[in-house]
Order: C-alpha cells, then structure tokens, then sequence
C-alpha cells in the first residue's frame, strides 16, 4: 500500500511538473506571437503611396524588403527561401506570394488569422490529432506539430506539396503527415484552379466560381481528391480539424457526415465568408454543423472562443464585419 501511494505520488508530481513546462513554452511563445503582430502592425501603418512610406518600409523590413520588391519587379523571378516563424522553427515559401510574404516578413500569417493562431497556441495538446485542411504552406500544421500527436496536411497545389515537403523533411517531418490531395464529397479528381499566378495560392480552389474574378491567371490542373471519412478510415479520428479551401468548406463537411456526426468531442476551425460570397457558399456550412449538435464560437482579439446564438446563419454573415473570419465548432 505504501508502494502504491508512493508510485502515485511520484506520477502525480511528473504531471505536474510536466504541465508546468508546457505551459511556460506556451507563454514563450504567446509572447512570441504578440510581438510578430505588433511588428506587422507596424508595418502596416506604412502601407499607402508615397516616398517616404517605402522608405520606412525598407527601413523596417530591409534587406527581406528589397528582396521582396525585387521579385515583384521580375527581377529576381520567384524565389523560394525558408522563413523563420514565431514557433522558432522554418517554413518554405515562395516570395512574393502574399500569403508567402506575411511569413517572409514577419513569421506569422496576414490578417485575422492572428486569433486563431492564439486559440490554438491556447488549445491544442499533445493527445490531439490535427488535420489541416487547405495547408498551403503549412503554417498551421507546423503550429499543431509544435503541440500535438500527429498534424495531417492536405493540399492539392502539387508546387506548393513540394514546398510542404521541403518543410517538413528529415526530423522536422516527426508526427506530420503530407497528403498532396483534395478532401471533397467524392473519391475520384477535380479540376483544381490554381491561382499562384496572381501571387495569391492561398486563393487556389476546386470551386470555379469562386476563382472567376482571377481567370487570367488561372492555371487549371486535374488533382486527387479523397472524402474525410474515407482519409479516417485509413488514419484514424481525429481531435481537431481546420478548414480552409476557399469555399469548398461545405465539401469537405459532406464528405466527412460519418466522421463528423460519431465523433465525440471535436473541435472544428471553419473559414466563413461575409457578404454576398458567405451567403452563397458558408450558409450551407453553419446550418450543417449547427443540425449535427455543434456549438458555434466567434474569436475575440485575444483568440478566447466566445458563444454565438445563431438563429438565421445568413442574418450572421450580413453581420460579419470582415469579408471573413474564423469560426469555432465545438461537438
């Protein structure tokens, strides 16, 4: 007896302790996080016409500046480099791909992306399975690697796979799963409209409506896709999903009714649209979720998840004050 009560004392205490060191790493990087925003907030309030504006953006960013003016001007073409995040650890990206130069630039992500990575930082543990659904560059799968047990990316841009895999190579690859794929409602292809052309891949999508107002520089190509209850079948449940594919959301949902209707709690990141673009495409999303049981959430500037009664999802997305957000669904 007095073995037993030792042995419990001595896990006890390593729980503790073990508890202790993640949350001090936690605040590490919160405080990491914080000052990357502070910076591109910075950089922002430069932003605008004018001499004397570049100039204290050079001053601000410089030789990562230069470069990135550079191959806007085509005279360095596209340019693959690996920039540092505020995980401290390094993402492959292609200058100057918007979504590529916030990472370039600062380590973090543009916008309102901010609250959700501080939900996460917050949220996620070591027992969780992430699936990162629209990667891109992988700037969420290697949050959730930082954190959790597994983090599974799909991304059905074949160059930017490769950037994914250059990412996430050798001993950075530990717990992470790279499928070059679209999660959809059928097994089979889809055309996928690649929209790298514009210097926005964050846009690219197997929806053509939503890649109409950029058909100039659209490069249309064939690509796998899966169903998320297929992908579970194979890999397991997991605990935690985010969900960006530039309007293909509702897809994804319905390719997943088993896996998202058995799953005892699970938490869903979801990207929803304001206006006229949510109305069409995100609509179909909220009343899913919300008819399978799940409660919505709203993030506040400091990623804290705040509940949201939805009567009318359409009433919701004319109240957005974004052209987007992210939303929170919890089982």
């Amino acid at each position: 007896m007095v073995v037993n009560n030792s042995n419990c004392l001595i896990n006890q205490f390593m729980i503790t302790m073990t508890n202790s060191i993640v949350d001090e790493r936690r605040k590490e990087i919160m405080i990491r996080l914080e000052s990357a925003h502070n910076r591109m907030k910075r950089y922002e309030s430069f932003r605008g016409p004018g001499v004397k504006r570049k100039i204290l953006r050079a001053l601000l960013l410089r030789d990562k500046y230069l470069i990135y003016v550079l191959c806007q001007l085509h005279l360095l073409g596209q340019r693959e480099v690996f920039a540092p995040t505020f995980l401290d650890k390094k993402i492959r990206v292609r200058v100057p791909d918007l979504d590529a130069s916030y990472l370039f630039f600062y380590g973090i992500l543009l916008g309102l992306e901010h609250k959700l990575c501080r939900y996460l930082v917050n949220e996620l543990n070591e027992t969780d399975k992430f699936f990162d659904v629209g990667a891109n560059y992988g700037f969420y799968t290697l949050l959730a690697q930082s954190f959790s047990a597994e983090a599974h990316a799909f991304e059905p841009n074949p160059e930017i796979c490769k950037l994914l895999e250059k990412t996430f190579n050798g001993e950075n690859a530990v717990g992470v799963k790279i499928n070059q794929i679209a999660l959809a409602d059928t097994i089979g292809e889809v055309n996928f409209y690649d929209t790298s052309a514009a210097g926005l891949s964050g846009r690219g999508t197997i929806i053509s409506e939503t890649a109409e107002n950029m058909s100039n520089f659209l490069k249309v190509q064939r690509v796998p896709t899966t169903t998320l209850d297929q992908y579970v079948e194979k890999f397991g449940r997991p605990t935690f999903i985010k969900i960006d594919v530039e309007g293909a959301e509702l897809a994804v949902i319905n390719g997943g009714i088993k896996t998202l209707t058995t799953t005892e709690g699970l938490t869903l990141a979801v990207e929803i649209w304001g206006g006229e673009r949510g109305r069409k495409f995100s609509t179909g999303v909220i009343e899913r979720l919300c008819d399978w049981g799940y409660k919505p959430f709203s993030l506040n500037e400091l990623g804290q998840p705040i509940a949201v009664d939805i009567d009318s999802p359409i009433a919701y997305i004319d109240s957005l004050p974004n052209t987007f957000d992210n939303m929170i669904f919890k089982k």
